[in-house]
């Protein structure tokens, strides 16, 4: 007998599988999104939201954390606007990565609203970013540093106020956060599964 007409015929007859996914859940219930890794200084938990955005949760107060890393490991900081003048005046900016080709975006972070004017804030998937010549900072409202001698040169962004229903992100986490396994239904062609 033909070995691919049995293989055939076996796979046919296979139509559905369930597959297992972490999931981390706050104390609501609310799903967060799917377990990305963890930091312990200060402790968070990295997950992708189901809109599919990178946020950190803070695990000891539930808040979205100001720092982030995006899905190519561009480390980004919300609490420390960049300004291309040397006075900490004009627009301030998120440097996020060494040119324009290397930026992914697509994270959410809490912010400081006296800096952006919001306590959360994201970045778009595959936002326009470009170069800019950053020669002053400030960090969380304290002096601005000039770094006119050696400016920070590369893709920097804007970060706008959070939009929940574009990054599935609504908010702080109710506490305790727990990790779930919900059960999707999956079919090997690619289809909807049926009702089961």
């Amino acid at each position: 007998m033909n070995v691919r007409i049995i293989l055939a015929a076996l796979f046919t007859a296979t139509s559905t599988a369930f597959a297992a996914t972490p999931a981390i859940v706050d104390a609501n219930g609310a799903t967060l999104g799917i377990p990305l890794r963890t930091a312990t200084d200060p402790t968070q938990v990295t997950v992708v939201s189901p809109k599919g955005f990178i946020v950190n949760f803070d695990s000891s107060t539930g808040d979205l954390a100001a720092n982030v890393q995006d899905p190519v490991g561009n480390r980004i900081f919300s609490n420390q606007p960049y300004f291309e003048s040397t006075d900490c005046t004009g627009q301030g900016y998120l440097p996020i990565g060494p040119n324009a080709s290397a930026v992914a975006g697509g994270v959410v972070m809490g912010a400081d609203p006296s800096l952006w004017g919001t306590a959360r804030v994201y970045i778009p998937k595959n936002p326009a970013s470009p170069v800019r010549t950053l020669r002053s900072s400030r960090y969380a409202g304290s002096r601005c540093v000039d770094r006119s001698a050696f400016p920070l040169v590369g893709a920097a962004v804007v970060p706008l106020p959070n939009v929940t229903a574009t990054t599935g992100v609504s908010g702080a986490a109710a506490l305790p956060m727990r990790l779930e396994i919900v059960s999707d239904c999956v079919f090997a062609n690619g289809f909807q599964c049926p009702s089961l």
